[in-house]
This record gives C-alpha cells, sequence and structure tokens, in this order.
C-alpha cells in the first residue's frame, strides 16, 4: 500500500513525508551489502568511488512460493527485469542520466520495485555514502552536498533511519549515528546495524553495542554478517553468503545466545514490523497533508482554466466576459484592497489601495511638512519686501502688501510635492494593472498586454487632468491671500509682538561681506576703494536695523508661519481629494467602458474580427504545460488518497 504512494509521489514530485526506512552509512560500512541481503541478490553498482549518487527507493513485494521474481523501475513501468545485473546496469545509466557521469549527486530519487518470494513487504530507501574526499571531477564539497541530501531525508518526523555501522571500527566516529543522532536525539527513530562483526579482534566481541551499553537506540541494534570483499570478487552467492551468516552467528559462543538480536532475517522482520507499524499511525496524518494538496492543486488548476477551442459564435461573447471580470477585479481592489494571506511566511508588503492610502495620508503629509514658512526667504528678501511695500512713509506694524507677496511666493513651493503625489499615485494603479491576479489574463499573453496597455492610456490622461486640477487649486491658493480665515488669528499676532524687545526666536541672517579687492591688487596698488552705494540696489545693513525693524521682522516671520500652516491643511485635503477624484475613482468608472471601446469594439463587424479575438485569446505557451502537470499531480494526489482509504477497510 505504501509503496504505492510512494512511487505515486517519486513520479510526481509532490513532497510529502511518508513513513519509510532510509539507510544511512559510510563508504566502508558494508550499507550495500545490508541491502542486497534483505533483497537476495546482487543488483546494486559497486566500486572504489562513490556509486549511489542518487537516492534509491527500493520497494520489496512478496511473491508467492515459486513464483518467478524481477525488478521493475518507475521510469519504465512498462519493462520487467528478470536478470538483476540488468537492474544495475540501469541503476548507474539512469544515475549517469540526471546526476552526469563526472560523480556529482542529486536529490531525484529512483524507484525500483522488486517482485520475489524471499522478500518481505518492506521500503528503505538506499543514500550516498559520506564522501569525505573529493574523486576526479566531483566538487570539492562534495561531502557537504551529500550529509545535506542525507539530512533532508532522514529529519522528516515519518523517517525510520536504518544506521549502518561496522562492528570493527570505533562508534564515536561514526557517519550514520552522528548524523542519525543530529535529527533523532532520543533514538526514538533509528534502528542500528552491526556489521562486520566476523572481522572484529580475536577475543573481543560487541554485546555492549547489541545491548544498548554503550550506544543506546530505542529501536535497538541488530547484528548481520555480509559477504567479505574476497566473497564478491570470487562471485559467491548470496544464498551461499545467508547460509554462511546463519552458521556463524548459531555456531558462536556468544553471539550464538542472543540469536534474536543477529542475522539479515531477523533484520528483515524487525523493519517489518517497524514500518508496519510506523505506517498505521501516519496514515490521519498522510491523508491530512494529501487532502491540503488536493485543495492547492484544484485551486491552481481552476487559476488555469480549461483549455478551450473558441469558435466564431462564442469568441466575441468570451472576450466580452474577459474585459468584464478585469474591469470588476479592479474595481474591487481599489475599493476593496487586496485579500493577504497571513500566515505566509513572507514578508508582507503594503500594495493596491493600501499603498495608495499610504502615499497620500503618510508620504504626501511629510513632503508638505518637509516645506518651511520661510524656505528659500532671506533676511534680505523679507526687509527689502516690507521696504518695498510701505514706500516712503515706514509702517506701524507690517505692510498687507509685503505680507501677500511673501506668502504668494512661499505657497508656490506646496506645488511640486502634490504633483508627486500624483505621479505616485498613478505608478502604483499601473503597477496594480500587472499585477491583477485574474485567471483569464495570467492565460491569455496578449489579451494581457492589450489591456494592460489600454488601461494605462486611460491612466495617464487622467494624470494629466488631475495636475491639471492640482496645479489650478495651487494657483487659486496663491491668488488670494485670507486674511479673515477664522485659524488665521491676526490681533492676537499683533497684541504679542511689541517694539520694545526684539525675541530672538527667528535667525537674523546676516548678508555676505562684500570683498574690498584680491591679494594682488591690495599688495601692487593698495586697497581697493569702496564702491559708492547705489540707489536701485538696496541692501540693509543689518548691524544698523533698529528695535522697531527687528519686531517687524518677528512679525513677519509669525504672520508667515501661521497662515502657511492653514494653507498647508488645506492642500494636504483638497489635492488628496484631487487625486483620489480625478484619478483613483475616475479610473474605476470609466475602465469598463473604455477597454469596451479600445478593445471589444475594434475586432467587431471586420472581416478580420474573428481572427483579431481568436489572436487576443491564444492561450500562453507555458500555461497547456503548466495545466497538464497540475492535472497529472492531482490524479496523483487522488489516487494516493484512495490507497490511503482503503487501509480503514483491511
Amino acid at each position: 500500500m505504501m509503496n504505492k504512494v510512494q512511487e505515486i509521489f517519486a513520479l510526481t514530485g509532490t513532497s510529502i513525508d511518508l513513513p519509510q526506512i532510509v539507510v544511512v552509512g559510510g563508504q566502508s560500512s558494508g550499507k550495500s551489502s545490508v541491502l542486497e541481503n534483505l533483497v537476495g541478490k546482487d543488483f546494486l553498482p559497486r566500486g572504489n568511488e562513490i556509486v549511489t549518487r542518487r537516492p534509491l527507493i527500493l520497494q520489496l513485494h512478496r511473491l508467492s512460493k515459486g513464483e518467478q521474481e524481477y525488478g521493475e523501475f518507475a521510469h519504465q513501468p512498462a519493462k520487467k527485469f528478470y536478470n538483476f545485473l540488468d537492474i544495475r546496469k540501469e541503476i548507474q545509466e539512469e544515475t549517469d542520466r540526471v546526476a552526469g557521469s563526472n560523480k556529482g549527486i542529486s536529490n531525484k530519487a529512483i524507484v525500483l520495485k522488486v517482485y520475489s518470494p524471499h522478500v518481505l513487504n518492506l521500503t528503505l530507501v538506499d543514500t550516498p555514502g559520506i564522501a569525505r574526499v573529493p574523486i576526479g571531477d566531483q566538487p570539492k564539497n562534495i561531502e557537504t552536498q551529500i550529509r545535506g541530501l542525507v539530512t533532508d531525508l532522514i529529519s522528516k518526523n515519518n523517517a525510520i533511519i536504518l544506521a549502518v555501522q561496522a562492528a570493527n571500527q570505533d562508534l564515536a566516529t561514526s557517519d550514520a549515528l552522528s548524523m542519525a543522532k543530529s535529527v533523532d536525539s532520543d533514538g526514538s527513530r533509528t534502528i542500528g546495524v552491526l556489521t562486520k562483526l566476523d572481522l572484529m579482534d580475536k577475543g573481543t566481541n560487541a554485546l555492549d553495542i547489541l545491548y544498548g551499553r554503550q550506544f543506546p537506540l530505542r529501536r535497538g541494534w541488530t547484528a548481520v554478517v555480509n559477504r567479505s570483499q574476497a566473497d564478491i570478487e570470487s562471485d559467491k552467492s548470496i544464498e551461499k553468503a545467508q547460509e554462511a551468516e546463519r552458521r556463524f552467528f548459531s555456531g558462536h559462543p556468544v553471539y550464538g545466545l542472543i540469536e534474536d538480536r543477529c542475522g539479515t532475517a531477523v533484520l528483515a522482520n524487525k523493519c517489518n514490523k517497524i514500518l508496519t507499524e510506523h505506517i498505521r499511525k501516519s496514515i490521519p496524518y498522510l491523508k491530512k497533508q494529501i487532502d491540503t494538496l488536493i485543495k492547492q492543486r484544484q485551486l491552481e488548476l481552476e487559476s488555469f482554466g480549461e483549455a478551450t477551442e473558441f469558435e466564431e459564435q462564442n469568441a466575441n461573447w468570451l472576450l466580452l466576459q474577459y474585459l468584464q471580470k478585469f474591469s470588476a477585479e479592479y474595481k474591487n481592489t481599489i475599493e476593496h484592497g487586496n485579500m493577504v494571506d497571513l500566515r505566509a511566511e513572507t514578508k508582507l508588503q503594503l500594495s493596491g489601495s493600501a499603498t495608495i492610502r499610504y502615499i497620500l495620508h503618510d508620504v504626501f503629509t511629510k513632503k508638505l511638512n518637509e516645506v518651511k514658512p520661510t524656505q528659500g526667504l532671506s533676511t534680505k528678501d523679507i526687509l527689502a519686501t516690507m521696504e518695498n511695500a510701505a514706500g516712503a512713509k515706514p509702517s506701524l506694524f507690517v505692510p498687507d502688501a509685503a505680507f501677500e507677496i511673501l506668502a504668494q511666493r512661499q505657497i508656490k513651493w506646496l506645488r511640486e510635492p502634490s504633483l508627486q503625489a500624483a505621479e505616485m499615485v498613478f505608478n502604483e494603479l499601473s503597477k496594480l494593472v500587472m499585477e491583477l491576479d485574474s485567471k483569464e489574463l495570467m492565460r491569455f499573453s496578449s489579451l494581457k498586454y492589450k489591456v494592460a496597455g489600454e488601461t494605462t492610456k486611460l491612466l495617464r490622461k487622467m494624470l494629466k487632468e488631475t495636475k491639471k486640477n492640482i496645479d489650478l487649486y495651487i494657483d487659486i491658493e496663491t491668488a488670494y491671500i485670507n486674511k479673515a480665515h477664522p485659524n488665521f488669528n491676526l490681533p492676537q499676532l499683533l497684541a504679542s509682538n511689541t517694539v520694545k524687545e526684539s525675541p530672538k526666536k527667528y535667525h537674523i541672517e546676516e548678508p555676505p561681506k562684500k570683498s574690498t579687492g584680491n591679494f594682488f591688487t591690495n599688495f601692487f596698488w593698495g586697497p581697493a576703494k569702496e564702491e559708492e552705494p547705489k540707489v536701485d540696489e538696496y541692501e540693509k545693513s543689518l548691524d544698523n536695523i533698529n528695535e522697531r525693524e527687528k519686531a517687524q521682522l518677528q512679525l513677519m516671520h509669525e504672520l508667515l508661519d501661521s497662515y502657511f500652516t492653514i494653507v498647508k491643511k488645506n492642500v494636504q485635503d483638497r489635492v488628496t481629494k484631487i487625486i483620489m477624484h480625478f484619478l483613483v475613482l475616475n479610473s474605476v468608472s470609466a475602465i469598463n467602458s473604455v477597454l469596451h471601446r479600445k478593445v471589444y469594439v475594434p475586432t467587431i463587424g471586420k472581416t478580420t474580427s474573428t481572427s483579431e479575438i481568436l489572436e487576443l485569446l491564444r492561450e500562453a505557451e507555458d500555461i497547456a504545460v503548466k495545466r497538464n502537470i497540475c492535472k497529472n499531480d492531482l490524479q496523483a494526489l487522488l489516487e494516493a488518497k484512495k490507497v490511503l482509504s482503503e487501509v480503514n477497510e483491511i
């Protein structure tokens, strides 16, 4: 049952945490011999270098006594291999096909099913042995790559780890045990396999290991004896090797007393029992995982739509429907915002209407506040404006005309940030058009670019109208300075200023001193004469400002500050409304009619109308491929669900 589910997911590439036994071990641990003993056949590639370079999912199926044994590969489902040497050759060739012939590795598994009367129903995953030194063209980080591949397999909670360790090597330096412990610290998922007991020093034994006193594992240890290198080179059969193993353990003075922990047959029964128990416990979790994947694939398949051969009579109608759907999605996104999955493990970002709101209420307001009431004004400018407005008669306070001239000049500084805000909203709307999750536009790239192009033209036209109205509003604010504004408390400002004392709240700018000549003219001809003051070049020396003028200067600062604060609030409110009305909301109102007029109408009433529509509704090349992959994955998931459901009936 689980073999069938595993094969389904291996073929589709779908990732799911299936119960399986993963075999790990160093290159000299005897890992391959353990697997061949469990199968009872020579079938794995051998060599001094790395030979297992892709995970091998080995599915063992027990046949009735007398039936012929054979193997099948998932990548060649129609072919049966009766010669196990051919299976070895196919593993090598399939490994080279995906991982290359330069001893590189790949995490794409090979699925091999072995049918035999001499095996128990079991699923094992063989992994590459840990290689510490690169060989040939192998990358320098080959050890890191292999450890990463093996760790990915054994770190899953449903993986039972079969850690193969040679008895004549130090357990403290065991690759298999160290990797198993890194993902299974309490040893609850690890089965220890001790090999090469026949090669231990004379007078020593592995009882401390097998009883868990040296390296305790909750799943325990099992001892096996494999063929030696000399046995392999002399073509000693697996059957004879298994008989020799039985004689070794039964005749041994120590191991003969614990035969329930020794031998390949004991290991096979133990793995079968543990895996079967693990599978039954995992079924509810697996069903939940598969149901989640089915829902995901169904939604994905729905987004691709059905492959449709459009006919003349329904092409017009379909095009109109798609345009209306896009318009509705645009309107919905502007009015209600984008739905964001808060559970997604991605950095959340503002989008759509949320970004527009942020631009208008945060970015735009900040830019306005950065404009200061006297920005670009020097003390000389203010004094000169007041003197010119007063004429020949000195004024008691500050001349109205001077205040109006300076206020009008300063209000113009608010024009640029207002226009920039409109540009930013336009850019966000243009981005929104390209990112709208419209199923139809995903499928039909020609229609997508046509719709995006016409919508962008519409937005650009509305941006021009928006900027025109912003300019008009700034001109209106500039044209008339409303000194009677309820928030502009002129009497209070006047009362708070006297000519008796000049507070130091505002900085008085010192004018630059004029040069009286350079070094050379001074050295040879003496200091240059001071220029005679010209009537048409007013320049007031700050040293000569009297208390009345200083008070007037301070008062002008306060008047400009107070009035500018009022205008900034007005601009922030009115410009926001202008952008929302002329750009955002008008685009929502107009988009459907514009797309109908610019995209749909030109394709009807012509002799070439049908071909134009069919071109717009021509599916993107990659969509058909993605749809087929999604359909196959969905079918496999439904089949896996059916297989798991049958378990409850057994």
